[in-house]
């Protein structure tokens, strides 16, 4: 891997350049050092970085350093690297279909449970380094047709305040509308065959969608960034579907077409779904969400989990913030 001070290349040829100094062995630290030596002409995205198997710790820090840095270039233009040929457009159709099938019966599989929500959320100034901002610790309800939540503690500290005093961002819709409005017929999503990727394990096909504004049902509210910042946004990502079942285990959102005014010019949430006991049975839910916003002058980020899933009978009387 040999690159020089300031270099220009794509993100894809990075990515190559990476895989080929862990085939020989390279020193985690060499690695790293020539990454963060690389000037991008477009954006290194997170699956990108994931499909480079075996990176060190430093390598990972210095390439997720460059995705943040390169988050507001023009997209790469890469494809998730084929383990076998890729299925007929039939065939591809059929998958799409059962996902969908899946998807939009999803909430209404899921028992009444509560969990634990633990947000770390951080910021970034352009060019710094991220500086945690605080902990919140959260208590989920989930009926079978909305989420509640009550904020319990911050920084390890009980608290009475609501998530709306405590200020920041947030995203809804982990708990099933966000897959469903990402594979609702309404939304008219184009789905493209991306390529085959391991995620925990598993073998998974992945899709790339996209869809209009005239279509979508995603709705951004930034007024807490600058008055009258709300709009529908079109969208693109990735759904990443178990090889097995076509459920789906990761869901990939980027609002894209931000207004030139706006502070936040783009928007990528990634939400992992795993097998969780709740009762004595199993169900797919939602593990870990990581959202963040990119701004004019730095990032905003959020990393959510999901733990401590656990049944309570449909009469039972829980008073949560909406």
């Amino acid at each position: 891997m040999a690159a020089i001070a300031g270099h220009a290349e794509t993100a894809a040829e990075l990515a190559s350049r990476v895989r080929d100094a862990l085939a020989g062995h390279r020193a985690d630290a060499d690695i790293a050092a020539e990454v963060r030596q690389t000037k991008l002409t477009d954006c290194l995205d997170d699956p990108m970085i994931e499909a480079l198997e075996g990176l060190g710790p430093l390598t990972t820090a210095a390439l997720e350093a460059q995705r943040d840095a390169s988050a507001l270039l023009p997209a790469a233009n890469w494809r998730m690297p084929e383990s076998d040929a890729p299925p007929s457009a039939a065939e591809r159709a059929r998958i799409v279909q059962q996902a969908r099938t899946i998807a939009m019966q999803y909430t209404a599989s899921l028992p009444n449970f509560l969990c634990t929500e633990t947000v770390r959320r951080t910021t970034a100034k352009t060019g710094k380094d991220a500086k945690p901002r605080d902990t919140l610790v959260l208590d989920v309800s989930f009926n079978g047709k909305a989420d509640r939540y009550r904020l319990r503690t911050i920084n390890g500290k009980q608290t009475t305040k609501s998530l709306y005093e405590v200020g920041g961002f947030r995203s809804s819709g982990d708990f099933g509308n966000l897959q469903k409005l990402v594979f609702d017929p309404a939304s008219a999503a184009k789905f493209e065959w991306n390529g085959v990727a391991t995620l925990r394990g598993r073998r998974t096909r992945v899709f790339t969608y996209a869809i209009d504004s005239e279509h979508s049902h995603y709705g951004l509210d930034f007024r807490s960034f600058m008055k009258d910042a709300t709009m529908v946004a079109n969208l693109r990502g990735l759904v990443y579907l178990d090889a097995e079942t076509n459920k789906l285990l990761r869901l990939r959102v980027e609002a894209v077409g931000m207004p030139a005014k706006w502070p936040v010019k783009r928007t990528v949430s990634v939400l992992d779904y795993e097998f969780a006991d709740v009762g004595g049975q199993q169900y797919l839910l939602p593990r870990r969400s990581d959202l963040r916003l990119y701004l004019k002058d730095g990032t905003e980020r959020n990393v959510m989990e999901f733990t401590d899933y656990r049944r309570f009978a449909g009469e039972a009387t829980i008073s949560f913030d909406k």
